[in-house]
């Protein structure tokens, strides 16, 4: 059996075709499982954003929901602040009232008491007064008794009232 060198050549292709068809084949097993893989992430890709997208949705309504709850509590703190700026202004104002009655108060106290001071020096004049009358009559009439040094230490007090006011 001659071997023809035409013979040779056709082997080796032939080896190269097999290597090449095994290697082929290698990658085509390849693609296959990364397609069933590829398959089964898109489905569990497709199921995450199903359940996304619910979220999403359940996330919406309860924004929604809790936007209408604050609007609902800013109307509420809005109502209770202007409540509330009446009331202080309406205290402030019965305040400024009393300050004011508080200071005619004080005046007109200031100005009974001045004329009361005024009536009790009058009277004091009149009764210190009275007292020099009396004074020198009780001389006349004789020696002091025992009442008469009391009415005179009512004097003196008299005469320090007088110096008071």
């Amino acid at each position: 059996m001659d071997v023809a060198p035409t013979d040779i050549a056709l082997f080796f292709v032939s080896i190269v075709t097999c290597t090449y068809c095994f290697i082929l084949n290698r990658k085509l097993k390849a693609i296959r499982d990364s397609k069933s893989g590829l398959a089964s992430t898109i489905e569990d890709l497709s199921g995450s954003i199903a359940s996304l997208h619910k979220t999403t949705e359940r996330t919406s309504a309860e924004a929604k929901f809790l936007a209408n709850l604050l609007g609902t509590e800013i109307s509420r703190a809005n109502e209770a602040n202007a409540k509330l700026a009446k009331t202080t202004t309406e205290a402030e104002a019965r305040h400024a009232r009393m300050i004011s009655d508080l200071h005619e108060s004080y005046r007109q106290l200031s100005a009974s008491l001045r004329g009361v001071v005024e009536e009790s020096q009058v009277s004091i004049s009149e009764l210190n007064q009275l007292i020099g009358r009396l004074g020198p009559s009780e001389s006349r009439n004789g020696p002091k008794s025992a009442g008469t040094a009391k009415e005179d230490g009512q004097a003196d007090q008299n005469y320090a009232l007088e110096d008071l006011f």
